[in-house]
C-alpha cells in the first residue's frame, strides 16, 4: 500500500473542501466519471483515517455506540477496556491465565485465574485458592471455627477450644463459639445431657458430672446426681454467676462480687464449712476438701477433710504478695504465686506435690486425682504425680506441643494447642475419653 495512508488522499486528488471529510458539490469540481469513482473511494477512506487519527497503524474498530477502540493486537480489547498488553493478542481480560509463566494473561494483576478477586489464583490454574468463587476463602485467610467451612484452605475447618476439663471417664470443652462439646463415658449423661446452645463462658468437670456458666450468669449442671450428694439437682440455678468450680462430688460458684455458694457432697464439711463473708477470686475443689484464693490479700483459705494436711498445711504468703491461681487433687493442692512460682502441699505418696524444680514460671495449673499438670509461661507442659495409666509418660512434655490450657482427669489428661486451638488428649482411654471427635 502507500507509504502513508494519509498520502492516498492526495494520490486520488482529494479536493480542498471547506470542511474535511465532506466534498463540495460536484458542479463546482467537474470530474470524469472514472475519476469521480476514485474520488468517492478516497473520500470514504479519508473519513476513516480521520476518525482513526490518520496514522495507518491501527484498524478501525467501532464499538456498539460507534466510538472507536484502539485495539492494536486485534484481540477485541483495547487498553481502555482493560487490556494490560495491547500488543499481545493472548493477553486480555478473561483470557485463560497460566500460572508459573510470569505472564498475567487475564489482566487481573495475578499470574493465574482469580475469579473472586481475593488476590490469590485458583488451584485449578496452579494457585492456592481452594474456592475461587468466594473472596473470603483463600490460603491464609482468617478461619472461622465450627462453621463447616475451610476458610484458610488448610484442609479442614477450625475446631478450636477456649477451655477443656476432664472427669473420670468423660471430657468436655468450651469451643470458641460458646458451645459445649463432650466425649467419652456417658453412663450418667455426662456427654449426652450437656446443654446444646451457644452461650456458655465457663466450664468445669467433676468425677462423673459437669457444670457450666452462661454469658448471662445462668448456671447448669449435668451428669450423675448421686443420692445423698445431689451435686446436680441442688445447683443454685436461680442466681447469676461468674465462674464455676467442680470437685469430685461437690461444686462451688462465684458471682461477680466474689460471693460464693457451694453444694453437693458434704460429709467432711467441704460445703458447709466455707468461711462466711469472705469474697473469693478463684477456687480449687478436691475429693472432700475445698480451697480458695481471697480477693484483696490473695491468701489461701481451705476447709473440709484434712486427713493428709491438705487443709491445715495450705501455704501462707510470707515472702510474696499472694496467689493468683489454685487447684486441688484428691488429697493435695497446688497454687501459683504472684511471682509465677508454684507451691504444692498435702498427700505426697505418689509425688503429687513434687513439681519439677527446674520448671516455671507457671501460667496455669490443674489437678484432679493424684497427679497435676501446669502450663509454663513458655507454653510448655509440665506434669508430675501418679503414672499408672501413662498419664505422665504420654503427656506432650519437653516442648513437643505449645499449649495454653490443660485438664487432668482421674487417669487421663488433655491440653489445648496454641497453633490451632485443637484439643489433644492422652492417658487411659477405656471409654473414649481421649478420643477427641474433632481433628
Amino acid at each position: 500500500m502507500w507509504a502513508s495512508c494519509c498520502e492516498c488522499i492526495v494520490a486520488f486528488g482529494w479536493p480542498p473542501p471547506t470542511q474535511l471529510g465532506y466534498p463540495l458539490p460536484r458542479s463546482r469540481y467537474p470530474l470524469p466519471r472514472s475519476r469521480w469513482r476514485l474520488y468517492m473511494r478516497a473520500m470514504v477512506l479519508g473519513i476513516t483515517l480521520v476518525l482513526s487519527g490518520c496514522t495507518g497503524d491501527a484498524p478501525y474498530n467501532p464499538t456498539k455506540d460507534n466510538t472507536v477502540i484502539n485495539d492494536k493486537d486485534g484481540d477485541g480489547f483495547s487498553s481502555a477496556d482493560g487490556d494490560c498488553d495491547d500488543e499481545d493478542d493472548t493477553v486480555y481480560p478473561g483470557a485463560n491465565d497460566v500460572v508459573g509463566d510470569a505472564i498475567d494473561q487475564n489482566c487481573d494483576l495475578l499470574d493465574g485465574v482469580d475469579a473472586d478477586r481475593d488476590g490469590q489464583a485458583s488451584m485449578g490454574s496452579g494457585g492456592e485458592d481452594c474456592n475461587d468463587d468466594d473472596p473470603t476463602i483463600y490460603d491464609g485467610a482468617e478461619e472461622t471455627g465450627w462453621d463447616g467451612i475451610d476458610q484458610d484452605c488448610n484442609g479442614d475447618d477450625q475446631y478450636d477450644f477456649s477451655k477443656v476439663c476432664a472427669g473420670k471417664y468423660h471430657t468436655c470443652g468450651l469451643d470458641t463459639t460458646g458451645r459445649i462439646r463432650c466425649w467419652g463415658g456417658d453412663d450418667y449423661g455426662q456427654v449426652g445431657n450437656r446443654p446444646l446452645d451457644a452461650r456458655w463462658k465457663d466450664l468445669d468437670c467433676g468425677y462423673e458430672f459437669s457444670c457450666a456458666v452462661a454469658e448471662d450468669g445462668e448456671l447448669t449442671c449435668w451428669g450423675r446426681d448421686e443420692p445423698g450428694k445431689n451435686q446436680v439437682s441442688t445447683a443454685p440455678i436461680d442466681q447469676q454467676w461468674d465462674s464455676v468450680h467442680v470437685g469430685h462430688y461437690h461444686a462451688c460458684a462465684i458471682d461477680n462480687e466474689g460471693d460464693t455458694t457451694c453444694w453437693g457432697a458434704d460429709e467432711s464439711g467441704q460445703v458447709s464449712d466455707k468461711p462466711g463473708g469472705v469474697p473469693f477470686l478463684t477456687m480449687g475443689l478436691g475429693r472432700a476438701h475445698t480451697c480458695a484464693i481471697t480477693r484483696g490479700l490473695k491468701i489461701i483459705e481451705c476447709w473440709g477433710n484434712d486427713g493428709s494436711d491438705q487443709v491445715s498445711r495450705a501455704p501462707d504468703p510470707i515472702y510474696f504478695d499472694g496467689f493468683i491461681q489454685i487447684t486441688s487433687g484428691a488429697n493435695h493442692g497446688c497454687a501459683i504465686r504472684d511471682d509465677l512460682g508454684l507451691t504444692c502441699w498435702g498427700l505426697n505418696n505418689l509425688g503429687q506435690t513434687e513439681a519439677p524444680s527446674d520448671a516455671g514460671p507457671y501460667s496455669y495449673i490443674e489437678a484432679m486425682y493424684d497427679w497435676s499438670c501446669g502450663v509454663l509461661e513458655a507454653e510448655r507442659l509440665s506434669c508430675w504425680g501418679i503414672n499408672n495409666q501413662f498419664q505422665l509418660k504420654e503427656a506432650p512434655l519437653n516442648g513437643l506441643e505449645s499449649v495454653f490450657g490443660v485438664a487432668t482427669g482421674v487417669d487421663h489428661g488433655c491440653a489445648i494447642r496454641n497453633n490451632d486451638g485443637h484439643v489433644i488428649c492422652w492417658g487411659k482411654n477405656d471409654k473414649g475419653q481421649t478420643d477427641v471427635p474433632w481433628p
